[in-house]
């Protein structure tokens, strides 16, 4: 007997319906064959299902899972990956970690590089000057050319006149110029590859379980003589130099074969780090440098900088430059110390309009004064005494010359011309007592 049905919507004739469910107590597994619509589910009497649709794979688990793999895992994702885990993550690894982020194409071929070399005349025309008063680059050894004339007074750069920097005033042009060789090159370096780490609490880094403290160094007390202070001595009349011993920190590499406990850190380009008020603190029991082939800045509300104390250090902060030392202060530079030596090859000049010494002062050497000398104790000089001026001594013996002449003016004072010498002095409180050699005047 024929069965006659009508099918009113015709895309019915397109469409496979079907559904398949094996059903036990442990759990199911169904087959939907809806054309569009296929589905496969493992479902278990717990809840727990791997479904697998035309979209995605779907798993839920709803207590624990685990995954043990004999061999090696590959996983590959040609979109994006998102991760989520709402209590406590680790990963354990018991070999390396490596974390690689950029095109491959950083690696095939020599994007940077490239982009580097390319940008090179820039980049040098940026650190020449606005005048062709030469220059060396800090790190190419460049030499810029000059172009003009030094200050005519002191042979420097500052006052003088050079002419205009030409690589200075196309700068702009050169920038526009660029510009188009780089969006070439960066087209290659592909979007993102970065990394970026953020964490709302702290961040620990750490490398080796256990941290090494072996000596780096070796501290030599009494180990090198240097000069204490200069000491006169009456019987031969000159100065002495008086030494002393200091100690000396002499580094020792214990530590650098150690094969664990290293962290290093290079960034091609710039590396930044800020901290807020609870600030910053770098300790280490070895030796530490702060390196820079161009400006290197310390500056704070305060500013200490000390070599330790006790015996574990050898207490010397040495400060070398080759060329220029400055110190400035708005309000007060103080040095303090059992003994301060200054010690200049040529010559130390002291400018200020006033220079106090709270006690005695040794000149080993001629004492020039271009004005006149007041004294208001004894004035007492193994040489000669030559003035052009006024001596005022308000002391009790007055000016006491052991060996040597006074000269006054042009003229040499001796027993016959001393009334003449004492004429021309202030007298108001001055004694001579001169002791020269045996005559016959």
């Amino acid at each position: 007997m024929a069965i006659d049905k009508k099918i009113n919507n015709d895309g019915e004739y397109d469409l496979d319906r079907g559904e398949v469910v094996w059903n036990n107590r442990s759990g199911s597994l169904i087959f939907v064959n809806t054309t569009g619509q296929e589905r496969l589910q493992l479902s278990h009497f717990s809840g727990a299902n791997l479904s697998f649709n035309n979209k995605a794979i779907s798993m839920f688990a709803p207590n624990n899972s685990q995954e043990m793999i004999n061999g090696t895992k590959y996983s590959t994702s040609v979109g994006d990956s998102f991760e989520q885990v709402r209590k406590t993550k680790e990963q354990r690894v018991f070999g390396d970690l490596n974390m690689i982020t950029g095109s491959p194409n950083f690696f095939r071929e020599p994007i940077a590089e490239n982009w580097i070399e390319s940008n090179r005349q820039l980049a040098t025309a940026k650190t020449s000057p606005e005048r062709n008063y030469g220059g060396i680059g800090n790190n190419s050894g460049v030499v810029f050319p000059v172009d003009g004339t030094p200050n005519p007074t002191t042979g420097c750069v500052d006052g003088g006149e050079w002419s205009q920097n030409e690589a200075q005033s196309t700068l702009q042009q050169q920038l526009e110029d660029q510009a188009a060789v780089n969006t070439e090159i960066e087209s290659k370096m592909g979007v993102g590859g970065s990394i970026k780490l953020l964490s709302c609490k702290q961040v620990t880094l750490m490398a080796g379980t256990s941290p090494v403290n072996y000596d780096s160094g070796l501290i030599v007390p009494n180990a090198r003589a240097v000069t204490q202070n200069y000491s006169f001595n009456k019987d031969t009349g000159k100065v002495d130099e008086v030494k002393t011993g200091v100690s000396v920190y002499e580094s020792k590499d214990t530590s650098s074969a150690i094969p664990f406990g290293d962290i290093h850190i290079s960034a091609g380009t710039k590396l930044k780090m800020q901290s807020g008020s609870g600030g910053a603190d770098i300790t280490t029991s070895g030796d530490m440098g702060i390196n820079s082939t161009g400006r290197v800045a310390i500056g704070g509300a305060e500013v200490v900088i000390g070599s330790g104390s006790g015996g574990l250090s050898a207490g010397r902060v040495t400060i070398v430059t080759e060329n220029d030392l400055f110190f400035e202060s708005d309000e007060v530079v103080t040095h303090h110390a059992p003994y301060i030596n200054t010690v200049a090859d040529t010559q130390n000049t002291l400018v200020s309009p006033l220079t106090l010494m709270t006690n005695d002062c040794h000149v080993q050497g001629d004492l020039r004064v271009q004005g006149k000398l007041h004294v208001e104790g004894d004035l007492h000089v193994e040489g000669d005494i030559v003035t052009s001026g006024n001596i005022t001594c308000n002391g009790s013996t007055g000016i006491t010359v052991a060996t040597g002449d006074v000269i006054v003016g042009n003229e040499k004072v001796s027993l016959v011309l001393l009334e003449k010498a004492v004429k021309s002095l202030d007298t108001s409180a001055l004694t001579v007592i001169i002791t020269p050699e045996e005559d016959d005047e």
